[in-house]
């Protein structure tokens, strides 16, 4: 179709480009539909929850993905418009190479950070074991999803949208079939929904990529040759809404990469205090770090050690401004107040926060009054402190301010912009806390540094949580400090 065709009939043209790609996308809610179907009623409700809580994972990569298709296919169609082909087909290549490499390492670093993604995700026990078998198949289908996405982008630049509807149908029926196949007849449970996903993303990617290889193709594939001034006209033309970087910066003010840095440093570091059987080596390894690079980048980050930090962490818990003057001595009886007991599930609505913990009693003023609609008289209030203040900056701290709801409640249907979070209860050493904030610091830290290694236990993945119970005007409180632990195998 020419421009003068498109001139003169404007609504056809819109309906015949729109219709299909609608057709497309709703084809792809159709998928995650029967995924869904087959592994809640084949494999179970802990495994649909499982699949569930990784789908950030998946959004990551397509937010990568639409960025670098999106900027690469309107630079293609603008230097289509001009006539000039071959530039454009360079710009696809680009593109191509581009999103193969941004899925490689997407899968990299979920490979290598799996273990903390497990923790920040609160996936443990049965979903963890879910949770892995799905997304380590998965870490292969992903980069074949994004390269699919972007192959689609361009047939819809060579001004073919009806064959991507139908590469869709295909790959719709398709994974029906495998998903019967691997999941209801062959057992294989949700490694059979994700190996399902991974040959159905691979025949659609094959399909669509045979497509450039027509002769009568506006675009096709060129050598290689990387423009940089392309580069970065692609991801300024993508990054408009789907840019990650700009928009986890914009939420955290931190960069990604930095982010991810931070964290897996940060908590090596509170390992290294909180796990004294483990190795520095094999804690090093826990977050992607070989045993060489380890100590260089905690040395860097920190400006210490890990050794000389695992021998020096009293001391540094002890001097940070948290702990009052207080020594962890003077908590050396902190066990007598912990029993061991088993929480039942409940639900929270939270806000997640990022400060100074100092600042807690000012946030918890606003977060009670903005939600005390939703309050009953058995109303729980939690909070969740994510990271350790004497590891990390004191004003970069993240924590968790929660309200117990009813999670069926008629008014969270109609704010669905409420996060809502379902905790699953189980084994916790719980700290019967009686007195004032300023000592809280420190009967965490004391549980940290000396009881559980005292004692034998093991904190699990799941979150640390304080229920308030008291609080009383002059400061004085009565809170639960619950620890998650690992239940011991017989």
């Amino acid at each position: 179709m020419n421009i003068k065709q498109i001139k003169n009939n404007k609504l056809k043209t819109i309906l015949q480009f729109s219709i299909p790609s609608i057709i497309a996308m709703l084809l792809q809610t159709v998928i995650t539909i029967t995924d869904g179907y087959f592994t809640g009623n084949y494999v179970g409700d802990n495994a649909l929850a499982a699949i569930n809580l990784g789908l950030p994972i998946l959004y990551v990569y397509l937010g990568a993905g639409l960025c670098v298709g999106v900027g690469g296919s309107v630079i293609s169609g603008r230097l289509l418009g001009a006539k000039k082909r071959q530039k454009a087909s360079e710009v696809f290549s680009q593109t191509m190479v581009t999103a193969v490499v941004i899925g490689v390492i997407l899968s990299l670093a979920v490979f290598v950070l799996f273990t903390p993604i497990l923790g920040f995700l609160r996936a443990d026990g049965e979903l963890s074991g879910y949770f892995t078998d799905y997304y380590r198949i998965m870490l292969f289908t992903y980069p074949l999803m994004v390269l699919g996405t972007i192959l689609g982008m361009f047939i819809r630049v060579n001004g073919k949208p009806q064959l991507c509807m139908l590469v869709s149908i295909a790959g719709c029926i398709l994974n029906v079939v495998l998903d019967y196949m691997f999941v209801a007849r062959m057992e294989l449970g949700v490694k059979g929904s994700a190996i399902a996903s991974l040959l159905v993303q691979l025949v659609t990617a094959l399909a669509q990529l045979m497509f450039f290889f027509l002769p009568d193709t506006s675009v096709r594939f060129r050598r290689f040759v990387f423009d940089r001034a392309i580069g970065k006209e692609m991801i300024l033309n993508g990054s408009s809404e789907y840019h990650l970087t700009r928009m986890f910066k914009e939420d955290t003010d931190e960069a990604l990469y930095q982010f991810i840095k931070r964290v897996r440093l940060e908590r090596s570091a509170w390992r290294l205090k909180v796990e004294k059987e483990r190795s520095i080596t094999e804690i090093g390894e826990t977050y992607g770090y070989s045993s060489s690079n380890f100590a260089t980048a905690f040395k860097k980050h920190l400006d210490i050690s890990p050794a000389d930090y695992r021998r020096s962490s009293e001391q540094m818990v002890e001097d940070s401004s948290f702990s009052h003057g207080m020594t962890l001595d003077d908590l050396d009886d902190a066990g007598s107040e912990i029993t061991v007991e088993y929480l039942a599930p409940f639900t929270v609505l939270y806000e997640r926060k990022k400060g100074n913990y100092h600042n807690l009693s000012d946030e918890w003023c606003d977060f009670i009054e903005k939600y005390k609609y939703l309050a009953t008289k058995d109303t729980l209030y939690i909070d969740c402190t994510i990271d350790d203040p004497s590891i990390t900056d004191e004003d970069g701290c993240m924590y968790e301010l929660c309200q117990t709801v009813i999670p069926d409640h008629p008014v969270l249907k109609d704010h669905p912009e409420i996060l809502l979070h379902d905790f699953e209860g189980g084994k916790y050493a719980v700290y019967h806390f009686k007195g004032v904030p300023q000592l809280l610091f420190m009967v965490y830290q004391e549980i940290f540094c000396r009881w559980l290694s005292k004692t034998g236990n093991e904190l699990d993945e799941r979150p640390i949580i304080d229920i308030y119970r008291k609080i009383e005007e002059d400061g004085y409180m009565e809170i639960d400090i619950c620890f998650p632990l690992k239940t011991k195998l017989s």
